[in-house]
């Protein structure tokens, strides 16, 4: 039952029908919301309609009143006029007279009665016409303030920006600005903590992000300057097999008191953070003949390390050790040697 009236209902709310001044020569013809629309949207145009209605209608009222004096002159000439055969030589003159001028009277009353409905409809439009005339003057107001408003906040923030560039100069004059400090690796050990591994780890595999690397660190107080990377979807031959660990030797400020080739012995692992003992671990004796090794120049040189660190099978087998808080941990444990 409520199917059948709620299909009652569509059918009534999708009904077309036409403008009520269809009489007047609107075409317009659309559901119910549609014609609210077109109504209040349609305003100067329908005033146009009615007032050439009105305009008719005033012609076709001139008209009348032309045609009832002609036979009011008419009906005077005649009682002037002497003689006894006056009906039948009107009626001979004017045989349809009379049934004229009930129609043109019929008419005239016609015109009586929807003159008043018309000029109330044109009064209401005037008067819709009057208050949406209001209302666009007032958006029109709105609209200028908002843009003498905009303007000036525009001035403003161009001061401030102004007065912002010139206050970050000041402060650079005062307070010049160094690179960071670079840490120190206590005892010759850096850890490197990789966070948000997962997503890392997949903008490694998408290409993304080929390899991750470290911030730099000294091997010492006044030692080695390097940083590690690491492959988490591996390098060249061990790509898509294992993960790839290097250290790369970088310009330092003691390069010049330290000892070349690179001769150091290098722990590199990867930790695990349940038992330390069960970590990746792979221990490097650099050989002094690598370009790799020697005192670097200009962004450094290239890496040194190993490849096939540890499989990605072993790795993803044990992830629950290796990976905890999606945290990696990466460690670089250096001999000491004296200057």
């Amino acid at each position: 039952m409520s199917n059948k009236i709620n299909g009652h209902e569509g059918k009534h709310i999708k009904k077309r029908q036409s403008c009520t001044f269809e009489k007047l020569g609107c075409r317009f013809k659309g559901t119910r919301s549609k014609a609210h629309k077109h109504e209040a949207m349609s305003i100067t145009l329908h005033m146009n309609l009615l007032l050439e209605e009105v305009l008719r209608l005033e012609k076709t009222e001139e008209a009348c009143g032309e045609v009832l004096e002609k036979l009011n002159r008419l009906a005077e000439r005649a009682e002037e006029q002497p003689g006894v055969n006056l009906d039948m030589q009107e009626e001979a003159s004017c045989p349809d007279l009379n049934e004229k001028l009930q129609e043109l009277c019929h008419t005239v009353q016609l015109l009586q009665i929807r003159v008043p409905g018309l000029e109330s409809k044109t009064g209401e439009l005037q008067n819709k016409v009057a208050v949406t005339s209001t209302a666009m003057e007032k958006c029109d107001a709105l609209a200028k303030s908002m843009e003498r408003e905009l303007e000036s906040n525009k001035r403003t923030i161009n001061a401030l920006q102004d007065k912002v560039r010139q206050l970050e100069q000041n402060i650079s004059l005062c307070f010049p600005m160094n690179d960071p400090p670079v840490e120190v690796a206590q005892n010759g050990i850096f850890i490197w903590s990789i966070a948000q591994f997962r997503s890392l780890r997949q903008e490694t595999i998408s290409g993304l992000r080929p390899y991750l690397e470290s911030e730099a660190f000294y091997t010492s107080q006044y030692g080695y300057k390097m940083k590690l990377r690491i492959y988490l979807n591996g390098n060249e031959q061990a790509k898509g097999t294992h993960i790839s660990l290097y250290f790369t030797l970088q310009t330092g400020d003691f390069d010049s008191l330290l000892k070349w080739p690179f001769a150091e012995t290098v722990r590199l692992s990867i930790l695990s953070q349940t038992n330390r003992e069960d970590s990746a671990v792979h221990c490097l004796s650099p050989s002094g003949l690598l370009q790799s090794l020697q005192k670097p120049k200009a962004n450094g040189n290239i890496p040194y390390g190993v490849p096939m660190f540890v499989s990605l099978t072993e790795f993803y087998n044990r992830l629950g050790e290796f990976v905890h808080d999606d945290i990696l941990f990466v460690k670089a444990e250096v001999e000491h040697r004296k200057v």
